[in-house]
């Protein structure tokens, strides 16, 4: 599937970390994250963006979920080979499924590794993404001006 495919550009749009308060110190902790995925597409450009954004939360000692914070980021990728992946259906474009899946896969295994190393001082950093199917993250919209692809 990558033929064709590079990255153009992988960033950090924004990042926060809160102090989770009163957690006894432990070496391994339970929590959740929750993940949504937005697809932005630049036909000029022939570039595709995906935003991520993972907010992290973890049990406190009564077990309630505390969040600590959240990461997102933005990949933006070019494809050489555009009309094979990315279709016209009247005034919106749709982009293969496959290819989909395998942006956003891509994308979340980079977010997995910045908010590793942005985090390196915070407990957010501590925190292990799991690996998970790109198809189980929640798609949303972003807006963004038709055509473009914002940097």
């Amino acid at each position: 599937m990558d033929r064709g495919i590079r990255i153009v550009d992988l960033i950090i749009l924004d990042y926060q970390a809160t102090d989770p308060g009163n957690l006894s110190k432990a070496t391994n902790y339970h929590g959740k994250i929750t993940l949504e995925a937005g697809v932005n597409i630049s036909t000029k450009e022939k570039q595709i963006a995906i935003e991520l954004k993972a907010t992290l939360f973890i049990q406190n000692e009564s077990k309630d979920l505390v969040n600590v914070g959240y990461i997102v980021s933005r990949t933006i990728f070019n494809l050489l080979i555009w009309d094979k992946f990315v279709k016209k259906d009247g005034i919106k474009y749709i982009i293969d499924k496959k290819l989909d899946s395998f942006l956003i896969g891509v994308a979340y295994d980079s977010l997995r590794g910045l908010l590793r190393e942005r985090g390196k001082n915070h407990i957010a950093g501590k925190i292990i993404l799991p690996v998970i199917a790109p198809a189980d993250i929640t798609r949303v919209n972003i807006a963004r001006e038709a055509g473009k692809v914002k940097k």
